[in-house]
């Protein structure tokens, strides 16, 4: 997973627990964090995100302690050779559903982690699986959190994307077999996992804008800008597929979804993450060597999708 900002550009190598960067076609290193996390499975190095206004990244790391994988989010100086200092700590990990995205927006960090395995720790609000968190820059509990605690919302069971728009929190989740959801994230909202999926919801649960069934595994997402170079996109979400193999755009009409459409469908493999850069075009990255892909010849890659 990776994120690019200006100024401050890198990308994440999950398997590898190294940051680089790329700069005309090639690959540069920023930082080798190998030493910190443990790989295999769906954990490892995952999510990526630079402070708004501070020489500071933020990732989520999975490691083992006492022989146990557990997640946490770590800050690094940039000043100081990316130093590592953990900030938010003992989130259960598992070889699936580590959940992994970080997203720095409206003073605030937002963290996902899955349910790591456990399905019926998304629905114990005490637990810091199946959530969405917020914090703040420091690591403790954003104050404005409905609980008192780190969580956002819960009853999730592995959010891979967190995409902000007109003041909204929008997420991918990965669903079984079925029901991949898009979710409007409001705070100390329940999603019902496992108790309820898709877009059937109740008195307790909130249910998800769209699904999609069978599973496509959506992974990073975001919302290519108003006035961004590729017209047909403007003010759509688009976001990666595993399983899918394609890139997705969804038109979201306030909160209403109004269309799906896929490109490239086959063409790349595994799209995991996507971001728009700051030349305003769109990015994605492939995730054909994690055990789960077929590679093709120059995988994995970022991709940068320009008008034709």
């Amino acid at each position: 997973m990776g994120r690019r900002l200006p100024g401050r550009d890198g990308v994440s190598h999950r398997a590898g627990g190294r940051v680089v960067r790329v700069v005309d076609g090639a690959v540069e290193p920023v930082a080798d964090l190998s030493g910190e996390v443990a790989t295999g499975g769906e954990g490892g190095l995952l999510g990526l995100v630079f402070h708004p206004n501070e020489p500071t990244a933020f990732t989520y790391q999975t490691y083992i302690d006492v022989g146990s994988r557990q997640n946490r989010v770590v800050a690094h100086d940039l000043s100081d050779g990316w130093a590592s200092r953990t900030v938010f700590d003992g989130i259960p990990g598992a070889s699936i559903h580590d959940g992994g995205r970080l997203l720095a927006w409206n003073d605030a960090l937002y963290v996902t982690s899955g349910d790591a395995g456990d399905a019926d720790s998304a629905q114990d609000r005490d637990a810091l699986s199946g959530k969405v968190h917020r914090l703040t820059f420091g690591g403790d509990p954003h104050p404005d959190n409905p609980f008192g605690t780190s969580v956002f919302t819960w009853g999730h069971r592995n959010p891979q994307g967190l995409a902000p728009r007109d003041g909204r929190l929008f997420s991918t989740e990965h669903g079984p077999d079925s029901d991949d959801e898009i979710n409007l994230l409001e705070a100390g909202n329940n999603y019902g996992w496992p108790e309820l999926q898709g877009t059937r919801g109740g008195e307790r649960y909130t249910p998800a804008l769209d699904s999609f069934t069978p599973t496509i595994a959506p992974g990073g997402a975001t919302f290519y800008p108003n006035d961004g170079p590729i017209d047909a996109w403007q003010g759509d979400l688009l976001f990666g597929t595993l399983a899918g193999s394609h890139l997705h755009r969804t038109t979201i009409e306030g909160t209403t979804v109004t269309g799906n459409d896929r490109h490239f469908e086959g063409t790349f493999g595994r799209l995991r993450t996507t971001f728009v850069g700051p030349d305003d075009h769109l990015y994605a990255v492939t995730s054909n060597r994690d055990g789960r892909g077929s590679p093709q010849e120059g995988d994995d890659r970022v991709l940068r999708f320009a008008p034709a």
